[in-house]
């Protein structure tokens, strides 16, 4: 029971009046207005309690209201207070991320160019490698020996090799310092190197101031013996322009062999391998150029004979030289090679002019391959002498030697 209400009485009552029980009829009138009274009573307690309980509740929900009311302003305060910081957070970390991210960009972007820079290097360095292992050895070769594949010694039918030095080179040497020795010959054959570069041929090697090269090996070539003709020719105007460093008054002279034959070539050894040539061929055209003579180009009857063949005669003057007695090979029939077109004479250069002494079969009509001539004396060849074997027949002859520099052959 709670505000005096009987919970029990009150139930039993609302199921009598649904029940529309009679009790006048079954208690009698007096009865009936005591337990009317007592509904009355019951009732109003009733009420009231449901208007207290409902003013509780009232006051609870009105209480509960404005606490969450006030709760949920402070939650909004706190989720926005949250939100304005979690959303300075976030500006602050983006911040950081995208200073971090750019900073990042930029040291890609610089390690990026560094790497495409030193790859670029390498790339440079490579075929600086390349390049100067193709200058040793043939490119050929190096790209097997590269590639870790053996070079086998291989056979060429026909090649022309060409030997040159310096004449009088042991005497120039001893009155100069090994120094000045080194940058001439560096000079010179610096000249020589760019002015193979225009001509199908192969340098094999320099020894002190010897100058080897091929035609026709490692790469066969048909016309390697006009190729090496050419080129002597050029390579002998040059060196009357060539000034010696440190000594301008200093005049160089090149004696000339050129041979053409078959011959072999490989690679020899692993530390510092070298494209050596071998055979018959090889010897015979260094004899050519021992056995020549200073400011001449001596060629073997092999070359005169394959420049014939070549149709290529018409470039050249070649002269009989006659026979020479060549060591391992006994005598000789020889020849001497010669420009069709002599060239301009370089500054200051002076050629006398001598009589006599006359050798027919070397004498030429040359005109000192471009120096200035002082004095001529005609000659002509007696009967039976040695002509041009391309062409024209030797005509007058005459002997010259450069000032100070008795030659003994004309040039």
């Amino acid at each position: 029971m709670k505000y005096g209400v009987d919970d029990e009485d009150i139930q039993a009552y609302i199921e009598s009046i649904l029940n529309n029980d009679n009790y006048c009829v079954l208690y009698g009138y007096e009865e009936t207005s005591h337990l009317a009274k007592y509904w009355f009573q019951n009732m109003t307690n009733f009420i009231a309690a449901v208007i207290d309980t409902r003013s509780a509740i009232a006051e609870e929900i009105i209480s509960t209201s404005e606490y969450l009311s006030l709760s949920s302003k402070w939650i909004s305060v706190l989720c926005i207070v949250g939100l304005l910081l979690t959303l300075l957070l976030c500006g602050l970390c983006g911040a950081w991320i995208a200073r971090e991210s750019y900073k990042s960009l930029l040291k890609i972007a610089f390690f990026a160019r560094k790497l495409s820079k030193r790859t670029n290097e390498l790339k440079n360095e490579k075929k600086r490698a390349q390049c100067l292992l193709n200058e040793m050895l043939p490119e050929p070769v190096s790209n097997r020996l590269q590639r870790g594949l053996d070079v086998p010694a291989e056979h060429f039918d026909q090649a022309t090799i060409y030997f040159s030095d310096i004449v009088g080179f042991t005497d120039i040497s001893a009155q100069r310092s090994p120094m000045e020795t080194v940058n001439m010959l560096n000079a010179l054959y610096v000249l020589f190197d760019e002015t193979i570069d225009q001509f199908n041929v192969y340098k094999v090697e320099t020894i002190g101031d010897a100058y080897m090269v091929v035609s026709g090996v490692p790469e066969k070539y048909e016309d390697h013996a006009t190729e090496i003709c050419i080129m002597a020719l050029k390579l002998l105007r040059q060196v009357n322009f060539f000034q010696v460093p440190d000594s301008p008054e200093l005049k160089l002279t090149l004696r000339i062999g050129i041979n053409t034959g078959p011959c072999v070539a490989g690679v020899i050894g692993t530390k510092m391998p070298r494209y050596c040539l071998f055979g018959d061929t090889v010897n015979t055209a260094s004899r050519m150029e021992t056995t020549g003579k200073a400011l001449k180009i001596h060629i073997s009857e092999t070359t005169k004979n394959a420049i014939n063949t070549s149709g290529s005669d018409a470039m050249f003057r070649v002269v009989c030289r006659g026979s020479v007695v060549v060591k391992g090979k006994g005598a000789m029939q020889t020849y001497w090679l010669e420009s069709k077109h002599p060239t301009s004479t370089p500054a200051g250069s002076t050629i006398h002019v001598e009589s006599g002494n006359h050798d027919p079969c070397c004498d030429t009509d040359y005109d000192g391959e471009g120096y200035h001539v002082e004095r001529m004396v005609p000659y002509s060849h007696p009967a039976g002498s040695c002509t041009s074997g391309l062409g024209d027949p030797a005509g007058p002859y005459r002997k010259m030697s450069r000032v100070g520099h008795v030659l003994g052959a004309p040039y």
